[in-house]
């Protein structure tokens, strides 16, 4: 593919993605004002700026948006595979709908973007002259499909190397070749086999029949005469109080001044509120300055026995700490004096010093204000990069956070290894990345050099000093 000049900017509208052109005469106008009229779905959409003779076609990018080579190892099944692959074979295939060429579109992993649901989205040049070649799309497409790990039908992918092996082999081979296998699966898709509820036997319905009453015999002369069925009458009976035999009962004098039962009343009261009377509680002996009781009359009136003095336990003697060694004391000045300079330095919580001398490359940490961050990161991994940010249960990735660093993103940041070059790119996380208090723009790379400073997040941010 032809080399073109792209550059991530960053305004109020956001993060763009500008490419810069020589001239305006090499721009294909047909193609420009179809995608500023009916931009389909899988382009990201333009405007046009011309600046002292340069053109600037601005992509606005998506806040979602993932470069392609940013990814994760992919693993996915055979009908996430397929539709994928479809998501990428069929724009550049039905782009002619849009009078878009295949040739034009910029088929670079660092320009084509996924959004959350694993969809493509492409940035088209609207030039006169192809950017890529046919056979470069073909073997692009080859590779993006061989780094897929297809986990439930393997075969499936040995097959489609032997497509690519074809001299033969263009994309709209690929196309059928990946429709017929979705179809495969519909039609050998197993039905659940329905359950069969065995026909219930209607029960025939109950006819309420009524007994007819059996004939009586009845006397011609005599007429018929209802017998009437009466309840007899329920008589209530009411007691009698008992008459009292024998002698009158004698009372007191008490009960004839306040009536009879007044005393037991008065054994039984419990108060206004019905409350049990409250039992006066036994008086504390009490003892004064010398260790005797204290009565109403002293014990010379009562004639009672002095107590005899008896001996006084000894106190236990109080141990007294060792004095410190001055020289340890004098170490331990110098050590808080040497915390009250760090805290001087910065407002975190937890200040570190300057990064340790280290034979490999690494990011030493700085400051933090939650523990369990990373004291240092290695940048000698054996990948092209390592992803960055806050662990969850469904995301792992290389260097990882704990939860309670809730201003870091799952995907914050990718640490790129070119050469001997290392690069900071931010994966459009919330908070931002910063490069010696400059905001990073999404998606861009900016490399690193000995003695930057990288701060995670304005909210808790986390600090690191490059060390390479």
């Amino acid at each position: 593919m032809k080399e073109l000049n792209l550059e991530y900017e960053q305004d109020i509208n956001g993060t763009q993605l500008c490419l810069k052109i020589d001239s305006e005469n090499d721009l294909d106008k047909t193609a420009y004002l179809v995608l500023q009229e009916d931009c389909p779905e899988f382009v990201i959409p333009m405007k046009k700026s011309v600046s002292d003779g340069v053109v600037k076609l601005k992509y606005q990018m998506n806040r979602n948006f993932t470069a392609l080579k940013y990814s994760e190892s992919m693993k996915a099944s055979k009908d996430e595979f397929i539709s994928m692959m479809l998501s990428f074979v069929e724009p550049l295939l039905n782009g002619a709908d849009w009078f878009l060429k295949a040739g034009n579109f910029v088929i670079d992993n660092e320009y084509i973007f996924l959004d959350r649901s694993k969809n493509f989205f492409f940035l088209y040049a609207p030039l006169k002259e192809d950017l890529v070649s046919t056979s470069e799309i073909l073997d692009f497409v080859k590779q993006l499909a061989f780094n897929v790990e297809i986990t439930d039908d393997p075969r499936f992918q040995i097959s489609l190397m032997r497509l690519f092996e074809d001299a033969n082999a263009n994309l709209l081979m690929v196309k059928n070749f990946l429709e017929e296998e979705k179809s495969k699966n519909v039609r050998t898709v197993p039905k659940e086999p329905v359950k069969k509820e065995p026909a219930k036997i209607q029960e025939p319905a109950k006819v309420n029949t009524v007994e007819q009453p059996k004939e009586m015999k009845v006397n011609s002369t005599s007429e018929p005469k209802m017998a009437e069925s009466k309840k007899a009458p329920i008589e209530k009976t009411i007691e009698k109080p008992k008459e009292s035999t024998g002698k009158p009962k004698e009372l007191s004098a008490h009960d004839l001044l306040f009536g009879e039962g007044a005393e037991e009343k008065k054994k039984d009261k419990k108060g206004l509120f019905h409350r049990e009377e409250k039992q006066a509680k036994p008086q504390k002996e009490k003892f004064n300055l010398f260790g005797r009781k204290k009565d109403g009359n002293s014990s010379k009136e009562n004639n009672e026995p002095e107590p005899k003095n008896e001996p006084k336990s000894e106190p236990k003697p109080e141990r007294v700490s060792e004095p410190r060694p001055v020289e340890r004391f004098v170490e331990e000045i110098k050590e808080e004096k040497k915390e009250v300079q760090a805290d001087i330095t910065s407002n975190d919580t937890f200040v570190f010093d300057d990064a340790i001398s280290f034979s490999e490359k690494h990011l030493q940490l700085i400051s933090s204000p939650v523990d369990g961050a990373p004291e240092r990161i290695s940048l000698e991994f054996e990948k092209n990069f390592v992803t960055l940010g806050r662990m969850t249960e469904d995301n792992r990735p290389d260097i990882g956070f704990p939860k309670s660093f809730i201003g870091i993103g799952r995907k914050q940041a990718i640490i790129e290894r070119e050469g001997d070059t290392y690069y900071m790119v931010d994966t459009v996380s919330a908070n931002g990345t910063f490069i010696n208090g400059e905001q990073m723009i999404p998606n861009k790379k900016y490399p690193l050099t000995n003695g930057d400073v990288v701060t995670f997040t304005t909210k808790m941010p986390v600090k690191y000093k490059v060390c390479i």
